[in-house]
């Protein structure tokens, strides 16, 4: 079986940030609980649902079309939080000497390349895991695509969408509109 895993990184770092809220840190004191923990997933993930390809999509500092149609676009988001900073260079240096490497496209976020991959590549492969806790992804599961949760190590098909949600996949966006 050709299987795919479409990594939503922004949301495993996150994850992983939120997951490990004992203090690490490096010897010069540099934070490191998100690195260990984005470190302990991917091992995880890898473990247990073994691929041929992977696509660790990121989002980019930098604004997107999104904000040049709504000014307000996640104006109400919190900031990062401080000690979150500094462990995202070491995360990206993490995966490189994984040998994995991640992708974005300035003016997009990552949600917008994990769909754009998984309607562009369906018919390429014998299964898409998108791997990701964020309930917007849920609009592209269906046949094929199906939804990873690797902090609860559960694959969401069409009917657990339902389950979860109260609607299919095709009537996310509309939901999460409301």
């Amino acid at each position: 079986m050709k299987r795919l895993i479409i990594l939503d990184l922004s949301n495993f770092i996150f994850r992983a940030y939120y997951a490990i809220r004992h203090p690490m840190s490096a010897p010069d004191g540099t934070p490191t609980n998100a690195v260990s923990g984005v470190l302990s997933m991917l091992q995880k993930m890898f473990s247990a649902h073994p691929a041929d390809y992977f696509l660790l999509a990121k989002d980019t500092k930098s604004p997107t079309f999104r904000h040049k149609l709504y000014a307000e676009y996640k104006a109400n988001r919190t900031a990062l939080p401080e000690d979150l900073i500094p462990q995202f260079p070491l995360i990206h240096t993490l995966l490189e000497k994984m040998g994995l490497k991640s992708h974005a496209i300035e003016g997009y976020e990552a949600d917008d390349l994990i769909g754009s991959a998984c309607v562009q590549w369906k018919d390429y492969f014998d299964e898409i895991l998108i791997a990701s806790g964020d309930k917007d992804l849920m609009q592209f599961v269906g046949g094929k695509i199906k939804m990873l949760d690797t902090m609860k190590d559960k694959i969401y098909e069409e009917k657990d969408v339902f389950e979860k949600m109260g609607v299919w996949p095709n009537q996310i966006v509309d939901y999460l509109s409301i």
